[in-house]
């Protein structure tokens, strides 16, 4: 629905087109709904997700190296596209169709909350979810596929490059851990033009075309390998509620959540604004409390905008996880 709302507004916006203001009301009025239900989900019942069987889909990011280890993945690809979401794996989806990839296995997981990337990322490639275990990307692939993959040890690369151009030294071991982070950085450096993403997700458009993508994953299927692409978080249009933090800011890219080492800290913050959410699950933050931006709100004065992620909007919690089948 984001992915449609957005290229309808896109061309909109340049055709100046004012045609739409009721279907824009209409939807703000349903995210009003959305953001109640999605939150109270998150306070209430997000921690139980950590519980669920694995035997179907990863449920959680930290747990998607255990499902590939599960469905006994004796090759394995797996690309992070940092920052996309499920509006995001659309314009992914349309181009590998383009080039006649289209053979999909389509599922979800949960990113770690707060949804920032030196949480997740790390959660998605150690298998770990704990903020005090969690070790750097490269080391923690490397060390769950030593220990946990068949014929694993010593057999795993790690790679951190910004757009997916075709290296050899990908298929040099059997499993291959990638991320790409030019969709985050389009979200992070693209000027909105309207309250939404429409123009990031035309940008994206063109610049998947502009890449080797297509030819990476038909290699690596052509060479046996499970390919997984997933996310480490999505991103969401936010606003600034006129509160600033810095000293507890978990990112200076996102803005919309801090991390405080004890209860006191975060109850003192968060008496600034009522808007302003308490977050804690020790099993992921240990002792430590998050305080979170509201839905689409950042901390930052209340004329600023950016495109940002680290909080519990649906578009950054949910992203996609998906098997390109040969």
């Amino acid at each position: 629905l984001s992915y449609m709302k957005d290229r309808l507004f896109y061309r909109a916006v340049y055709n100046n087109d004012t045609s739409l203001a009721t279907v824009e009301t209409d939807l703000k009025n349903l995210e009003t709904k959305l953001a109640k239900e999605f939150t109270s989900f998150i306070v209430n019942q997000y921690r139980d997700l950590f519980y669920h069987s694995i035997l179907t889909e990863p449920v959680t990011i930290d747990r998607v190296l255990p499902f590939c280890k599960h469905q006994g993945a004796k090759k394995l690809a797996l690309i992070c596209m940092d920052g996309m979401g499920f509006q995001e794996w659309v314009c992914f989806k349309n181009y590998f169709k383009s080039k006649g990839i289209s053979n999909f296995r389509e599922m979800h997981v949960f990113a770690l909350i707060p949804t920032v990337t030196e949480i997740s990322r790390r959660a998605l490639f150690s298998g770990k979810k704990h903020l005090l275990d969690l070790p750097t990307e490269a080391k923690g692939f490397r060390e769950y596929v030593n220990k946990n993959m068949p014929r694993g040890r010593g057999n795993a690369q790690y790679f951190l490059d910004r757009y997916p151009q075709l290296k050899l030294e990908y298929f040099a071991k059997d499993y291959v851990g990638i991320v790409y982070y030019f969709v985050d950085d389009l979200a992070h450096h693209t000027r909105s033009i309207s309250e939404d993403k429409s123009l990031v997700q035309h940008n994206l458009e063109v610049s998947l075309h502009k890449t080797d993508l297509d030819k990476i994953i038909e290699r690596f299927l052509t060479e046996g390998f499970n390919v997984i692409i997933t996310a480490d978080h999505g991103c969401v249009y936010s606003q600034g509620i006129g509160v600033k933090q810095e000293k507890y800011l978990l990112s200076k890219r996102a803005k919309r959540a801090c991390l405080f080492p004890n209860r006191h800290l975060a109850l003192d913050f968060l008496g600034k604004d009522d808007s302003l959410i308490l977050y804690r699950n020790k099993e992921v933050l240990g002792e430590s409390y998050v305080v979170l931006a509201p839905w689409r709100g950042m901390f930052g004065g209340l004329g600023e905008t950016a495109i940002s992620h680290g909080a519990l909007h649906l578009e950054e919690v949910i992203v996609p996880c998906v098997e390109v089948l040969p």
